[in-house]
């Protein structure tokens, strides 16, 4: 079991806007399904052709030193579904709270207290507590919604290029809570759900199944150094049909040399992610010394991802990750910090 460190300390990538597209219900654009947990009020839609990530639970212990806890307390995630609709990406994430009957106290944890006051909204529906956190610039959008019940987080990021702003809108404004819907429109309306889904019955996607069992061949993997203004090789993400999406990033592990030496900072690493669902050749933009550098090639070699489509066909693509190495770095768990990652790339647009 590892002790997990505050999320907005841990791997910063600019890649992080979490992605799907291949379901086995098939690809309707005009079919939406509404997925409920069964154990609360809690529903919202997706696209049919959803992906679903059931194998992804982690046991971590939030460390109230780290975090401002209450006291430390047991998590894990399972499962996560994520969708993509032209240039819309949707993700759910759910949290489970170990002996813990009030998830409300531990909500800052996800959402950080230094949101800007103009960018969120609170709200309080029942038993559900959240934050709605929205960046919407002239050409990208983004939201990320936590809310939390009982033992249990929710996390929903949503992001969109302006051009697809109506998805975008129908995709956040069909979460209900409780029977009621938290956020209102004027201009969209939610879409309608032709079934629903039981989050209990959902069973990991085959595509991800296969893309976990992938093995590691780290003897060949190229490793060169590059320079920070260097630009991505690769395809540019408007073309892609699908982005490529990261299922499992670990952290970077700190050494015992770097900690002796009160060594600490960045990372940056650009990584070819190749069409075959293996890691390529990674270029180090920025370094650091004492095996912090070794340490993050490292773990980006344990990277698992799909890879990115053009047209249905899988392809290549580069993009640079940074790794935060620092002291209390103990642990893996890039999901949480997702939602900061997703709406700084939005901004960015």
């Amino acid at each position: 079991m590892k002790r997990l460190q505050n999320p907005y300390c841990l791997i910063i990538t600019i890649l992080l806007l979490t992605t799907g597209f291949a379901h086995s219900q098939g690809n309707d654009d005009d079919k939406w399904i509404r997925i409920k947990d069964d154990k609360s009020e809690f529903s919202i839609l997706f696209p049919a052709d959803f992906l679903i990530d059931n194998e992804i639970e982690k046991s971590y212990i939030l460390a109230p030193e780290l975090a401002s806890l209450p006291e430390p307390v047991d998590l894990y995630e399972k499962p996560k579904i994520i969708a993509n609709r032209k240039s819309v990406r949707m993700s759910l994430s759910i949290y489970q709270l170990r002996n813990v009957s009030a998830a409300k106290n531990y909500l800052w944890y996800f959402v950080g207290r230094d949101t800007p006051k103009a960018n969120f909204q609170d709200f309080k529906i029942g038993d559900f507590v959240g934050r709605k956190i929205t960046f919407d610039a002239e050409k990208g959008l983004a939201t990320s919604v936590v809310i939390a019940t009982k033992n249990k987080v929710y996390l929903i990021n949503a992001s969109a290029k302006k051009e697809d702003e109506e998805i975008y809108r129908q995709f956040v404004m069909s979460l209900m809570l409780d029977g009621n819907q938290p956020f209102k429109s004027q201009t969209s309306e939610p879409a309608d759900a032709s079934q629903s889904v039981l989050i209990s019955t959902l069973r990991t996607s085959r595509e991800i199944l296969d893309a976990l069992k992938q093995k590691l061949e780290k003897s060949q993997v190229k490793v060169t150094r590059s320079t920070a203004g260097a630009q991505n090789e690769g395809n540019s993400e408007q073309n892609f049909s699908r982005p490529m999406i990261l299922l499992r990033q670990p952290s970077a592990a700190f050494t015992e040399e770097a900690r002796r030496s009160n060594t600490s900072g960045y990372v940056k690493l650009k990584v070819t992610f190749l069409a075959s669902g293996k890691i390529g050749d990674i270029a180090v933009v920025s370094e650091l010394p004492n095996g912090l550098t070794e340490s993050s090639i490292k773990a980006a070699q344990k990277i698992r991802f799909l890879p990115a489509e053009i047209d249905g066909k899988k392809v290549d693509v580069t993009s640079t990750i940074e790794y935060a190495c620092v002291k209390h770095v103990l642990g893996s768990f890039a999901s949480i910090a997702n939602c900061a990652a997703e709406i700084e790339l939005a901004r960015r647009r």
